[in-house]
Order: C-alpha cells, then structure tokens, then sequence
C-alpha cells in the first residue's frame, strides 16, 4: 500500500487502470453472458 501512496502518479495510474477494468468486467451485457453460461453448465449438468 504504501509503494502506491508513495507516488502519486502511480496510484493515479493504477486508480484509472482498476476502473476501466471493472467498467469492461462488470456492463451488463458481460454478467448476463456469465449467468447465461453459468445456467447452461447447470442445466447440463442436471440432465
């Protein structure tokens, strides 16, 4: 924690890197693909 406080453009840096991650991770669309899939194996799995 503190090698990122330490330098501010950094944790500038690694703030805006974790945000388009979670942007591109979490929309909608992608979670209602991965609960879709998630459903599929189950429903498979369940024959």
């Amino acid at each position: 924690i503190a090698w990122v406080l330490e330098d501010p453009d950094r944790h500038q840096q690694l703030c805006h890197s974790a945000r388009l991650k979670v942007e591109a991770k979490f929309t909608l669309e992608v979670q209602a693909r991965e609960y879709q899939k998630l459903y599929e194996e189950v429903w498979q799995a369940a024959k």
